[in-house]
Parts: C-alpha cells; structure tokens; sequence
C-alpha cells in the first residue's frame, strides 16, 4: 500500500495522451467567462498538477470499470476534455481525486450504455450502478488513508522521510541507497520493513482500526 500510495504523487510523463489534450487546446477551454490570460495560466497549471498526480488512479477505476485498456483510454479521453471544462466549479475543499473519479465513471457509463445499445450485450444498468457505488468507495477509502499517511509520514524523523521518498518516491534502489549511505543492503532492507510496518500501524491507528491497547 506505502509504495502505491507514494507513487500516485509522482508525476506523469508529458506526452501523456489526457495531458495531450490540455496542452493542446485553446484559452476557452476552462469555460470561464471574462477571465484573464494570467488567470487561464494558473488554472491550466492548477489542473496538469492535479491530473498528473491522479491520473494513474482515475484510469485504473475505469478500467476496473469498462473491462478493456483501449476503451478506458478513450472514456479517459472524454473525461478529460468534461474534466478541463467543469475545474473553474470545482470545489477546492473536496479531493479531487473524487470528483475527477466521478466525472469518469459517469462518462464510463454513458459509453457502456452506448456499447449496450449498439451490440444489444453487456452489464445491466443495476450492475453498472453498483460497480460504480464500489469504485466510489474504493476511491474514499483510498483519498482517506493517503491522507492519513501523508500525516504519519510528517511525524517521522527527517532522515526516515528522506529513506522513504528515494527509495519509494524516487525509486532508487536498496543497494544503490545502501552504497551511498555507507550501509549493508540488508540493514537498508531491514529498516525499510520497520518503517512500512510503523507506517501502516499508524495510518490504521488514526483510522480508528487498531483494538485499544494493542501495540
């Protein structure tokens, strides 16, 4: 789970085909009214930061969804574009991780719908509706313990945070750590298992899932 959620904060390669579309498109893009050039800029920065850090996780709930990598590539493409248009309403003090998800199930809907129609096959409309209920709270779960690990990650010591973001943020190696630092490959190792291990009992501790007085 700690090398999953720190990979969500790296970002994508430009060449991305969702962030493809933004840079390709023009000021009217963002669907705001009476805004300036300046304004256009920060809000096209705002969302590629944004996208880039959760796009792998949106992609991945419609995948889940759809069932087949190419169409989630194309419903991504969809999303992006009703994405880029609805960002000047989102609402800051909401994940956006959940909102971006929703928009996206909802345009993998609308395309099984589509599919359905077209090859008179595929899942009923209740199955669908509870697919995309379970993809909503995977996605709550999910914003719920990053957030909670990015606190437990701040209560570390400095040169534990410092271990853990090369070794998984930056995906350095253990030997290659270990080389640097002076250090044994399995002492590398073996702090690395107790820092998952503290990490972990902490996020389950501030969610409310570690039994009181269990250590």
């Amino acid at each position: 789970m700690l090398h999953v959620l720190l990979r969500t904060v790296r970002t994508l390669n430009s060449r991305s085909p969702v962030i493809s579309i933004l840079m390709r498109s023009n000021r009217q893009t963002f669907n705001v009214s009476h805004s300036t050039e300046d304004e256009e800029h920060i809000l096209r920065a705002e969302f590629v930061q944004l996208m880039t850090q959760h796009q792998r996780a949106i992609r991945r709930s419609v995948i889940q969804l759809v069932g087949n990598i190419h169409d989630a590539d194309d419903v991504m493409q969809d999303a992006c574009v009703k994405l880029i248009r609805n960002f000047s309403s989102y609402d800051r003090s909401q994940s956006f991780r959940r909102w971006a998800t929703t928009i996206a199930l909802n345009q993998a809907r609308d395309f099984l719908r589509k599919r359905q129609r077209e090859r008179r096959c595929g899942l009923p409309e209740e199955a669908i509706t509870q697919l995309m209920k379970v993809q909503n709270a995977i996605t709550e779960i999910f914003d719920l313990r990053s957030e909670k690990l990015a606190e437990c990650l701040q209560e570390l010591p400095r040169r534990d945070q410092r271990m853990i973001w090369d070794c998984y943020g930056n995906d350095e190696k253990a030997v290659a750590w270990a080389e640097k630092h002076d250090q044994s490959v399995n002492t590398v190792h073996s702090r690395l298992r107790r820092l998952r291990k503290k990490l972990f009992d902490c996020v389950n501790r501030k969610l409310g899932l570690t039994q009181r007085g269990a250590s």
